[in-house]
C-alpha cells in the first residue's frame, strides 16, 4: 500500500507494508483476551506507532481459537526492533498464559500469505471464467 501525504516540507511518500498472521489462543481464554486488549497499554500503543505500525487489528475464530492478525506498517527493520523493547516484552509475558508461545514469550506466529486483494486501484480483472470441470464443481458444491 502506498500513502501519500502533504507535509510542510512537501509530499511525502509512505510505503506500507502488510502482514497478517495466525496465532493460537487457548480455550476457554477468550473472554480474558479481549478484556486485555480493551485497552491495550497506552506504553505498548505508544511503541507500536513509534516502530511504524499504523493499523493493527486481531480477528478470532471461536471454532478454533485460532487468532487472525492484520498489520501494516513502515519498515520491517523498524518493526523487529519493537520485539526489543521493555514494553513490548511486559506484553508478551502478561498474554503467555493465555496462548501458545515461544521460549522468549513472543507468541508462536504462522505467516498466512496473500492470495487476492481488491483495493480503490486495483485492476477489476476479467469476466468469470466458463465452468470447464465439471468435478471442480462438484468439490465447491460439497
Amino acid at each position: 500500500m502506498i500513502v501519500i501525504v502533504c507535509s510542510a516540507g512537501g509530499w511525502l511518500v509512505l510505503i506500507m507494508i502488510k502482514k497478517v498472521f495466525a496465532m493460537q489462543l487457548m480455550p476457554g481464554f477468550e473472554t480474558e483476551y479481549e478484556q486485555r486488549h480493551n485497552p491495550i497499554p497506552v506504553e505498548l500503543s505508544s511503541e507500536l506507532r513509534a516502530h511504524g505500525v499504523t493499523s493493527y487489528s486481531i480477528f478470532l475464530d471461536s471454532r478454533t481459537n485460532m487468532l487472525f492478525a492484520y498489520m501494516e506498517f513502515e519498515s520491517e527493520d523498524k518493526l523487529s526492533e519493537l520485539a526489543k523493547t521493555d514494553a513490548c516484552q511486559r506484553w508478551w509475558r502478561y498474554m503467555a498464559p493465555l496462548m501458545e508461545v515461544n521460549p522468549d514469550f513472543s507468541p508462536v506466529r504462522i505467516d498466512l500469505r496473500e492470495v487476492f486483494e481488491l483495493s480503490a486501484s486495483a485492476n477489476f480483472g476479467n469476466a468469470l471464467p466458463e465452468q470447464k470441470n465439471p468435478s471442480i464443481a462438484r468439490r465447491a458444491d460439497s
